[in-house]
């Protein structure tokens, strides 16, 4: 019987009801920041916030605003 090692178990967020337009896959948030998430929030004064997020199977990434 195997053993199920739950402290190498990651869970992310993604989000529901978007999917990847390429595969359809899942949508994760990645911490990390785009150049064009950066652009947008300057030019909106912080009002708008974009955030990275990448496909779980395709591995593209999407700004999302």
């Amino acid at each position: 019987m195997p053993l199920l090692d739950l402290d190498k178990i990651i869970i992310q967020k993604t989000i529901i009801g978007v999917n990847c337009v390429a595969c359809g896959g899942n949508l994760k948030h990645i911490n990390k920041r785009s150049f064009t998430a950066k652009v947008i929030t300057a030019f909106t004064f912080g009002k708008i916030k974009a955030k990275l997020y990448q496909c779980e199977t395709c591995n593209k990434f999407y700004t999302v605003i």
